[in-house]
């Protein structure tokens, strides 16, 4: 699906969101991901598309994608920051199954590293939208505090969010330290009747799970969206 650039938010140096308008309405569910295509001249090896979970929700009008830049950049990073307000891009059809149980009751725990945070976004987003409460609590990792402007709507909603610096910072009054099975459990202290969410970098994901059910967390009860490449 065609879709046309109309607006960038710059969150801090490395961080930036993109809103881009449809030809058509885009149906998903929060927490799917959708493929973003750019065509270019010579593309690396990793081509040209990426997938990114959506952070906007179903009802909105744009459909806002969070990104990170780092340097060297692929060709398709170069790409998208070459592109400016009323340029068009492609949309794939979303699909995942890092979405909300269909059981409202299910107290929900999500852990987001970094831009991570982007399906909880989506969901906390859509909840409100329909005026519905579930039980969720999160925490939210990240190495850089500009991070969490991202997710500036959570820290002030009536879902508890507790970000977390990796890193000490003079200026930081919040917590720190890394994202761990034991902060995990310590911090939102999951039950055998609640749901787990891991967003974030692979590796980061794949060793949380592999801690909580260490820690005696059933794989049942575990749900992962895998950043790769991030």
């Amino acid at each position: 699906m065609r879709a046309t650039l109309r607006r960038i938010v710059v969150h801090g140096p490395a961080i930036s969101s993109y809103f881009f308008e449809p030809e058509s309405r885009l149906r998903f569910v929060p927490g799917e991901y959708t493929e973003l295509y750019i065509p270019h001249a010579n593309p690396d090896n990793r081509g040209e598309s990426r997938k990114f979970t959506i952070a906007s929700a179903p009802h909105a009008s744009l459909i806002e994608i969070i990104t990170t830049f780092s340097e060297p950049a692929s060709t398709f990073k170069q790409a998208l920051r070459r592109l400016q307000n009323g340029d068009n891009v492609q949309l794939s059809e979303t699909t995942g199954d890092f979405v909300l149980p269909k059981d409202a009751s299910i107290p929900l725990k999500f852990v987001a590293a970094g831009i991570g945070i982007s399906p909880v976004l989506s969901m906390a987003r859509w909840l409100a939208h329909v005026h519905t409460h579930r039980d969720m609590a999160i925490i939210h990792g990240a190495s850089d505090k500009t991070a969490f402007a991202v997710a500036k709507e959570l820290a002030t909603a009536n879902t508890p969010y507790v970000p977390i610096l990796r890193h000490t910072d003079t200026a930081w009054t919040g917590q720190t330290g890394p994202l761990s099975g034991k902060r995990i459990m310590e911090t939102l202290q999951p039950t055998a009747d609640n749901l787990i969410y891991l967003a974030g970098p692979e590796q980061l994901v794949d060793s949380l799970r592999s801690q909580l059910l260490e820690r005696g967390i059933a794989s049942t009860q575990i749900v992962t969206d895998l950043f790769t490449g991030y």
